[in-house]
C-alpha cells in the first residue's frame, strides 16, 4: 500500500559547524602544558614541541572544511510508511569541487548523538555517492523527515566539521498492520448472516469510473477505453450480504499520556482487520464518529483507509451522538464489526446490540 519513493529533491544546508573532537582537546592541552613549562624553564626544545602541537591545531582547523566544502546533498523518501516499521531512504551526495576529494564522511541524526548512520570513506572530485539510510517512525500521522548531519574529521581527527541538512518532504504514517487471528473475527456478526468472501464487487452494472491504480484489471472495459482514449472501469452493485463494516469508537479515551498506545492498538487493530478482510476478497467499509470511508476493495481502497486511519484523533462523547454506530442505510444489510479506542470498552457488550466489542490484545497477533 506504499508509496513509489519522490524524485530527489536537495536539501536545504545551514552553516558549517566547528567541534572539537577528544583528540583535538587532548593536543590543545599539550600545547598549552607545554608552552607554560617553556616559559618556566627557558628550555627552546619545549617551544618546538608546543611548536608541533599548535601547527597540528592549524592544519586541522584549515583543512577540515575542504571536506565538507562543495557537497551537494539530495533525499529520495516514499510519501508513506507503516508506524514502526523501518524504511529506506536514498541520500545522494555529489561532490562538486572541481579537484579536492571529500574524504572521511560520517551520515549521523542530528537528535541521536553518538548513533552513525553511515560512513563514506570518500567521494573523489565530481563524482556522486548514494547511501542508503533506514528510517522508523513511531507515530501516526504527518511527519518531516529528520535533519541529516554529514561531518568529516579529515585529516587528523583533531576537529570535526559539521553540515545539518533538512527537506520540507513529508511521510505519512499509516498505522500498524499486523497478522489477525481469524477464528475471533469469523464468529463476530451483529446482522445474523455470516459474511462471505466475495469474488466480485456485485452482480449488477453500477456505472463506468476512470481506472484508479490498484483497481482489479479484471473490470477494465476495454472498448470503451480504446474509445475514448484512457482506461474505464466498470463498477457493480455491491451486495452487501458480502460486505464487512468496521465500527471504530473513537470517543470517550481520557488525555493521559498512559493510555496513548492503548488508542494506537485500537487504530492497529481497525487497519489489520481491513487489510486482513479484504485480502480475503471482503468489500470493507471504516465508521468513525469523525470520518468514514466506504465499501469497497482492492489495493486503491485499501490506501484511502490507511489514510483516513492515518489521521484519526480521540473524539469527544459529548460532541457525537450514538447515531453515528448505525451504518448507513445502504450499508444496513453489512456485517458489523466494533472497535473502542477506549479500554475500559474492551471485551464488553456495545449497548444496545448484543454484540461484543473486541478487544485488540486478543485478536492481534503482535
Amino acid at each position: 500500500m506504499l508509496d513509489m519513493p519522490e524524485p530527489f529533491r536537495e536539501l536545504t544546508k545551514a552553516k558549517l559547524k566547528l567541534e572539537f573532537r577528544p583528540a583535538g582537546a587532548v593536543v590543545a592541552s599539550i600545547f598549552v602544558l607545554v608552552l607554560l613549562t617553556g616559559f618556566n624553564s627557558g628550555e627552546n626544545l619545549l617551544y618546538l614541541v608546543a611548536l608541533c602541537a599548535a601547527s597540528f591545531l592549524i592544519c586541522g582547523i584549515l583543512l577540515t572544511p575542504i571536506a565538507i566544502r562543495g557537497l551537494r546533498v539530495r533525499r529520495e523518501a516514499p510519501n508513506s510508511a507503516y508506524r514502526r516499521d523501518s524504511f529506506a531512504v536514498k541520500v545522494r551526495i555529489e561532490n562538486t569541487k572541481r579537484f579536492f576529494p571529500s574524504l572521511s564522511l560520517r551520515l549521523d541524526d542530528p537528535s541521536k548523538p553518538g548513533a552513525s548512520q553511515a560512513y563514506v570513506p570518500g567521494i573523489p572530485a565530481g563524482t556522486v555517492a548514494i547511501v542508503q539510510l533506514r528510517y522508523s517512525l513511531p507515530k501516526r500521522g504527518v511527519h518531516t523527515l529528520p535533519e541529516l548531519a554529514i561531518s568529516s574529521g579529515f585529516p587528523m581527527g583533531l576537529f570535526r566539521r559539521l553540515l545539518i541538512c533538512q527537506d520540507a518532504h513529508q511521510v505519512l504514517v499509516y498505522p500498524r498492520v499486523v497478522s489477525v487471528r481469524r477464528n475471533v473475527v469469523e464468529r463476530l456478526d451483529d446482522s445474523g448472516v455470516s459474511p462471505r468472501p466475495l469474488d466480485r464487487m456485485g452482480d449488477e452494472f453500477f456505472a463506468l469510473r476512470e481506472y484508479i491504480p490498484g483497481d482489479d484489471i479484471r473490470y477494465i472495459c476495454w472498448r470503451v477505453s480504446a474509445r475514448i482514449g484512457r482506461l474505464m472501469v466498470r463498477e457493480l452493485e455491491p451486495n452487501t450480504a458480502r460486505m464487512v463494516v468496521v465500527v471504530f469508537d473513537t470517543r470517550g479515551l481520557p488525555d493521559t499520556p498512559e493510555l496513548e498506545e492503548q488508542f494506537e492498538e485500537a487504530v492497529d487493530l481497525v487497519a489489520s482487520l481491513a487489510m486482513m478482510l479484504m485480502d480475503r476478497h471482503f468489500g470493507v467499509a471504516v465508521l468513525t464518529p469523525d470520518a468514514s470511508v466506504g465499501l469497497g476493495t482492492g489495493s486503491a481502497h485499501a490506501t484511502k483507509i490507511l489514510e483516513m486511519l492515518a489521521r484519526v484523533q480521540p473524539a469527544r462523547y459529548g460532541a457525537h451522538g450514538d447515531e453515528w454506530f448505525m451504518a448507513p442505510g445502504d450499508l444496513g444489510g453489512a456485517a458489523k464489526i466494533y472497535v473502542a479506542s477506549d479500554p475500559a470498552l474492551w471485551g464488553g457488550q456495545v449497548r444496545g446490540r448484543g454484540v461484543r466489542v473486541l478487544d485488540p490484545r486478543e485478536v492481534l497477533n503482535a
